[in-house]
Order: C-alpha cells, then structure tokens, then sequence
C-alpha cells in the first residue's frame, strides 16, 4: 500500500508538473509571439516613414522640374544652366542616382552622380568627379551623338569627351512610354549605361513629349531596409503585391539576368 500510494503521488506530481510547464511554456510563447508582433508592427510603421521620407520627396523634385525652362531647352548649353538646380536637388536626395529629361525630338539629358568607385570605373571618370552629365542631340545629318562632361563638387567642368555615335533613343524606353501626368514608377530592370538594376521614377510634363525621371537602383532600397534587421539572423524583404521582391539584404539573389536583359 505504501508503495502503491507512494507511486500514485510521485504520478500525480509529475503530471501535475508537466501540466504546470505546458501552461507556462503556451503563456510565455503568448507573450513572446505578442512581442514580436509589437516590435514587427513597429518596424513596418518606421520603414514605411522612412521610405516615405526617403523616396517620397522625389516626387516634389520630378514636379518642380518638369515647371522648369529645361523643358524647352534644345541645347546643351542651355541646359547645362540648369546644371546647378540638378545637383543640389541629387544632393538633398541621395537615393536617386540621376535625373534626366527626355524631349519629344529624342534628345536626351542626364546628371548622374558618381560618387562611387563602381562608377568612376564604368564611366573612366577623373578621380574628382563627383557629377557626369550625358546629352545626346541629332546632328543636322540625322547621326545621334553622346556628349560626356564631369564636374567636381563646384560644377567645374573637369573633363570633357567627344562626341560619338550612340544607338540610344529614350523615346523607346519603358520609363518614357509608361510616363503619365502623375509621379510614378516602373518595374524594376537593367539600366542601360550604368547596366545597374533598379526602378525609375517618372512624370510626363505639360511640354508634349517631355518626360522627367530619376532612377532608383535596388541596392539603394536594400540599404534603406536594411537598418530594420533586428536580429542577425532575422531577414527583411520588400516586396510588392504582385509578389516580386524589390529589396533583399543580398540584391544579386533576387535578380536574374536573362540575354535579352528582361529581369526576374
């Protein structure tokens, strides 16, 4: 008997003890889920005003552009006077790495910066150049030509190549033919001179056929999500609704290059 009752509490003991850990392991896990989701609630709140605070202004920039006389300049002189509004403008958002205008006529204008050595190599920039400017216009014999400027920080120019032949027509471009009376953006896909992968923000202005944009390259928006990784192994992904990743600690995973340079 002593044994027997002996036995049945030392049962009863476990069982109740095993009762007790589950209820107290289910109650902590509630707790720890219910944490996660406040700190996840919370992250999502700070990246959503971070990237409103980050890519959102770009907008205002595209629109006070697309107001400005470098709509209807048909020159490259001309529109390197607005050199000084394109500069200060990348300089107050570093998420974008260009502006450019496109004309209804297929000219084209760019300021790039390229603070970056990636860049300086791609372009062979002087080791000062902090701005490059593109400008393609069709000669009187219908050729198009490129001309390449760089400046330094106080927009001198600091080199300048010859004009050459270039294939490149804006007008043919997904941003250009997308580009409607209000800021929006395209998919992401290969740039065709930096040959980087981002997204292009872009407005159409009230200059039939001229369209500003500025370019946002994934690494930028991976940079920006980046700073929410809470723990070392936790992963944040940007995502759209149409389930494409735009933005991934490591952007060389989610893009794949085919040959004729469409993205997946």
């Amino acid at each position: 008997m002593q044994v027997t009752i002996s036995s049945l509490f030392i049962a009863l003991s476990i069982l109740l003890g095993g009762l007790l850990s589950i209820q107290n392991y289910n109650k902590a896990s509630d707790i720890l889920l219910s944490s996660a989701h406040q700190v996840y609630n919370r992250l999502t709140e700070e990246l959503i005003l971070d990237f409103s605070r980050t890519y959102k202004p770009l907008a205002g920039v595209l629109q006070m552009l697309a107001l400005a006389p470098v709509t209807t300049a048909d020159s490259l002189d001309q529109r390197l006077e607005h050199l000084e509004s394109f500069s200060t403008a990348l300089k107050s958002f570093p998420a974008a790495a260009n502006l450019q205008i496109a004309y209804a006529n297929g000219d084209y204008f760019i300021v790039r910066n390229i603070d970056t050595t990636e860049l300086k190599q791609r372009f062979k920039a002087p080791g000062s150049a902090v701005f490059m400017v593109d400008n393609i216009e069709t000669t009187a014999l219908g050729r198009r030509e490129i001309t390449r400027l760089f400046f330094n920080d106080k927009l001198d120019t600091i080199a300048r190549e010859p004009a050459t032949g270039t294939e490149y027509d804006p007008r043919l471009r997904s941003w250009y033919l997308e580009a409607s009376a209000e800021p929006t953006a395209t998919s992401p896909y290969l740039f065709y001179f930096s040959r980087q992968v981002g997204i292009t923000a872009k407005l159409e202005t009230n200059q039939p056929g001229v369209v500003i944009a500025a370019d946002i390259t994934l690494s930028n928006l991976s940079d920006t999500i980046n700073k929410y990784q809470i723990t070392p192994n936790s992963e944040v992904v940007l995502v759209n609704a149409e389930g494409r990743t735009y933005a991934y600690r490591d952007p060389a995973k989610i893009i794949i290059q085919s040959d004729n340079e469409r993205l997946a």
